[in-house]
């Protein structure tokens, strides 16, 4: 293990040093869930939906109560604009570079590279790029890391699967160079993992069929293949509120280059289980202007309940008063049901293979 002292900001932690293949890494950050240094981004007073400020209601654990309104014109008067004449300049093939493009007008290379770049933030971990693919070290035995490859071939982030399928299956080029990259970075997991510590191998593209055959034939298990990349402009996000007994509130726990925000909705002061967490999410916000989410999860007992849907929204619109434009999530099969409820379109899919257990 690598000891890592990191800047005062932060704690020390331990990076471990992956074996074989996969690069060592020598700098991380360091997320403290519940730091008492967490800087608090919930406001002295709730904000009502009219942006008027509204009496204090503070849960058992002394956290404060914010209500986010609905998704406006963005942080400042007139943001609008600039989306409108870019609009109208694409009418007349300008694209105006003050607007950054959506998800799907990006090729999925730079989609997957941003989302990366968020995710591991989230987790606490650095990515190591090579070869146009990401090494993660995670240093446990279940997963002891995991390489991410994004599959280009097909059009870019936003097309549907039927047509990217259709686009690569048609240039026999671009397919074989496609092929070869993932067969590549088969090879180098199966080194990596072959001490026993598992490996995991996530690819994104839009051919998850081409792309679970070849992880069989290399002797890879398929965790999953039903996963999905999906993204949405924030300004579009669906209105979702907690009610009563719930409270909720948002902190940040991470530090630059990718700020992670938390939120956290509990059950308030005066109900059974009085100060209980009920939902988390996660939000981390990236330099290119957008917030990756992860790890929204609600517990057993309070399911059902609208909280999955508040923690995106109070997520989404905290990252979009810090200048967030874009949302980007990998979900499962269940949570992609959520999510496009809320307003977002998946984009490429995601299949996870994994190095064989050693019996």
């Amino acid at each position: 293990m690598l000891p890592i002292t990191v800047p005062s900001a932060v704690t020390t932690m331990e990076v471990p040093t992956v074996r074989g293949a996969l690069p060592t890494t020598e700098t991380a950050v360091a997320t403290a869930t519940r730091s008492p240094a967490s800087r608090r981004v919930s406001r002295r007073s709730a904000i009502s939906n009219t942006g008027a400020p509204r009496g204090r209601a503070r849960g058992a654990r002394g956290r404060v109560r914010r209500s986010y309104p609905a998704p406006g014109p963005g942080p400042a008067a007139g943001a609008g604009l600039p989306r409108a004449r870019a609009r109208l300049r694409q009418t007349r093939g300008v694209t105006d570079p003050a607007v950054p493009p959506p998800a799907s007008a990006r090729p999925l290379r730079e989609v997957v590279a941003d989302w990366v770049v968020g995710w591991t933030a989230s987790r606490g971990v650095v990515a190591v790029e090579r070869d146009g693919s990401w090494r993660v070290p995670f240093g446990h035995p279940d997963r002891w890391a995991e390489f991410v490859v994004p599959l280009d071939g097909g059009p870019g982030a936003g097309s549907s699967s039927s047509a990217a399928s259709a686009t690569s299956s048609s240039s026999a080029a671009s397919r074989a160079a496609r092929t070869e990259q993932l067969a590549a970075v088969l090879a180098e997991a199966a080194e990596v993992g072959r001490l026993g510590d598992r490996v995991w191998v996530t690819v994104v593209g839009h051919d998850p069929e081409a792309v679970v055959a070849a992880g069989r034939s290399s002797g890879f298990e398929v965790r999953s293949a039903e996963e999905s990349l999906m993204g949405m402009a924030l300004d579009q996000q669906a209105v979702r509120e907690v009610s009563a007994p719930y409270e909720l509130d948002v902190q940040e726990v991470g530090a630059p280059p990718a700020p992670v925000l938390r939120a956290t909705a509990w059950v308030g002061e005066g109900h059974p289980g009085e100060g209980d967490d009920a939902a988390t999410g996660r939000a981390a916000l990236t330099p290119a202007g957008t917030a990756v989410l992860d790890r929204v999860e609600t517990d057993d007992e309070h399911r059902r309940r609208g909280l999955g849907g508040a923690v995106v929204h109070a997520l989404v619109a905290e990252s979009r008063r810090r200048g967030a434009t874009r949302g980007l999530l990998v979900a499962s099969v269940d949570g992609a049901l959520l999510y496009r409820s809320l307003g977002w379109e998946p984009t490429a899919s995601v299949v996870i293979l994994v190095t064989p257990a050693v019996r």
